[in-house]
């Protein structure tokens, strides 16, 4: 009888035991899944480099549904065993283990590793890689980085890097999971490699597995973890350049865009906020000698722009664009018509990017040709500018006003034509007249400067029709004659408009312009600058004084020399009007454009009194034969350079 007591006794203490070890088991679990479903809500610190969100977005959701699946088989067990207890906390499994005890159980589960791989035991090493990841993942989502670089290093410091290296290979395709666990793996560690570290992972040809696996991987996991990893690495400030390079001599913008085509927008949208990470920093640290190879990147970043879902996320694809075209301006060849309505349409449609769209608009107007810039002006690019300068803030406005001033240079009567629109033309007379800002009112001094400077005849004569041209002159001479670049800028683009009326007007017409130019008292006006203290300056109005003397009927004459002047639709590239502008003058001796139209001044030999009448046809006269004898020299010159 004793015998079975004490037999019944040990079976009781065993249960018993079986029970506690279960508590404390469901217990651990509870917390754990307390703890992950607060870490959930915070973004992967790892992959924080560059967005605020950029987490995991299809991990999150399998994790919050493997969370759900837990609670519930927590709840049944606690219904089933009646352990009413499980709600309390449990000391033992809120401890965290300090660095020493981790080091002592990440060493026996890599001497593991180790002797696994040695005797091939794939799906042993499958298993460990497992226990590594889910103790990496879990570390990670930790608020502590310090606690995370420091379990980080120790797996550095245990090779593990090496491993995942070996495990990428195209050799363990077949083993997906053992392929999720070590670029899951790899994308955390690469946050704090270093060159040693790399070159040690070369060594096992790295670059030739992330290769292999843009090119042969199924799984959008993996590639995730990969544009991780490879963007961790890009962005490194001491080896980024190299680990560019490297991918460069090895076609990683091909592989990139073969996983594009294959894949849908669903599965792009998955690895999204990774492969933006990776471009961003590959363009940035490419060497210059090899950015040539980047311009294939532009369509993809077209379509990034297109399906990216947040503005935090668009501004770094339109940061990437802008590094593009600066590069090479010919990359934005690749554009579609959506494209260019989506460029045009950026500033209108999204107030969070107008900074950085201004930006990439700028480096457009500055560096591309004039036949992309029509592409954007017919997209409705204008609308958008107008928007910024009427109700920006003064440092957009400004950056917007000056984008306007490079595309009036453009001498096409289509680009002119959508300017002298009422609902773009009044909207910056207005601006130019009423903002508080100086810097605008002058960017927009360039703006018509230019503008009247490569005019067509016909935008010329809309300009003196509307009457706010002459009155704008007006405002610049007086408001704005200690800037000597706008000055310049503006004394030319009047010496413009003056040889295109006098070329291409009739005799009443050019009757009619000269009045007005007189009734504002503009001679006065350039007068004064003849003896403007900038020798550039008074040269370029004594050379227009003495044209306006000379077609005006006034007794003073003076002889013209070197008069610059611009010619109907000279191709001008600009870089932007000011410095292209300096350079030209530079180039021709202060002159900013070649005089191409001969000026003869005829001399009235008369010297007795004359009546009203005959003076008026001598007048008449004066007019129809100089202006016939102009046009006459234009068109011959127009055959000798044709």
């Amino acid at each position: 009888m004793d015998y079975y007591e004490e037999e019944e006794s040990q079976i009781k203490n065993v249960i018993s035991h079986k029970k506690n070890e279960f508590r404390v088991e469901i217990r651990r679990k509870k917390v754990q899944q307390e703890l992950q479903s607060k870490r959930l809500k915070n973004i992967h610190q790892s992959y924080s480099k560059l967005f605020e969100n950029n987490g995991y977005q299809a991990q999150d959701d399998e994790n919050q549904e493997q969370y759900s699946q837990n609670n519930q088989l927590y709840q049944d067990q606690v219904n089933n065993h009646g352990m009413e207890d499980m709600t309390q906390k449990d000391n033992r499994a809120n401890e965290i283990p300090n660095i020493l005890e981790i080091s002592g159980e990440l060493n026996k589960v890599m001497q593991q590793l180790q002797d696994s791989h040695k005797m091939k035991d794939i799906i042993q090493c499958q298993d460990i890689m497992k226990q590594l990841y889910e103790w990496i993942d879990h570390y990670c989502k930790k608020e502590v980085m310090v606690e995370v670089t420091s379990v980080l290093n120790l797996m550095i410091q245990s090779n593990l890097h090496i491993f995942c290296s070996v495990y990428t290979s195209q050799k363990y395709l077949q083993y997906e999971d053992l392929q999720i666990y070590s670029y899951y793996i790899l994308a955390q560690l690469s946050c704090i490699i270093n060159k040693q570290n790399l070159n040690e992972m070369v060594e096992k040809n790295i670059f030739n597995h992330f290769i292999e696996a843009l090119q042969y991987s199924k799984s959008s996991k993996i590639i995730d973890n990969l544009f991780h990893t490879m963007g961790n690495l890009a962005g490194d400030s001491k080896f980024g350049s190299f680990f560019c390079s490297e991918l460069v001599d090895r076609d990683i913008v091909t592989a990139v865009l073969s996983v594009i085509e294959e894949s849908t927008e669903q599965d792009i949208e998955r690895f999204n906020d990774s492969l933006l990470f990776f471009i961003w920093n590959f363009i940035r640290y490419i060497p210059e000698v090899q950015r040539e190879e980047t311009y294939q990147l532009t369509p993809l970043l077209l379509l990034l722009l297109r399906i990216t879902d947040t503005d935090s996320k668009k501004k770094y694809v339109i940061e990437c664009l802008n590094h593009l075209i600066l590069y090479d301006s010919s990359n934005i060849s690749v554009c579609t018509e959506d494209d260019y309505n989506t460029l045009a349409w950026l500033i209108y449609n999204n107030k969070s990017l107008i900074g950085s769209s201004l930006t990439l608009l700028n480096t457009i107007v500055s560096e591309c040709c004039d036949e992309y810039i029509k592409k954007l002006v017919d997209n409705g690019v204008l609308i958008s500018i107008i928007k910024v300068i009427e109700s920006g803030k003064e440092s957009h406005r400004q950056t917007a006003a000056f984008i306007l001033s490079n595309i009036s240079c453009i001498p096409d009567q289509g680009v002119q034509d959508s300017i002298l629109e009422e609902k773009i033309y009044k909207p910056l007379m207005r601006s130019l007249m009423d903002d508080s800002s100086f810097k605008v009112k002058k960017e927009l001094g360039f703006f018509l400067g230019n503008l009247v400077s490569s005019a067509t005849a016909e935008t010329i004569i809309t300009l003196i029709d509307k009457k706010s041209l002459l009155n704008f002159i007006e405002m610049l001479f007086t408001k704005f004659n200690s800037d000597i670049d706008l000055m310049v800028v503006v004394i030319q683009g009047f010496c413009s408009l003056f040889k295109q009326i006098t070329l291409f007007t009739s005799n009443q017409q050019f009757r009619k312009y000269m009045k007005q130019i007189q009734e504002i008292g503009l001679f006065t006006l350039i007068e004064q600058f003849t003896n403007h203290q900038n020798q550039e300056i008074s040269q370029k109005a004594e050379g227009l004084y003495n044209e306006l003397l000379e077609h005006s009927l006034i007794s003073e004459k003076k002889c013209l020399e070197n008069s610059p002047t611009r010619a109907k639709n000279m191709p001008i590239s600009f870089y932007n009007a000011r410095n292209t502008i300096s350079e030209l003058q530079n180039q021709t001796n202060g002159d900013i454009f070649k005089l191409y139209i001969q000026n003869n001044c005829l001399q009235n030999q008369q010297s007795n009194i004359i009546s009203s009448s005959q003076q008026q046809q001598i007048s008449n006269n004066y007019f129809d034969t100089n202006h016939a004898q102009q046009q006459q020299i234009y068109n011959k010159n127009q055959m000798i350079q044709e």
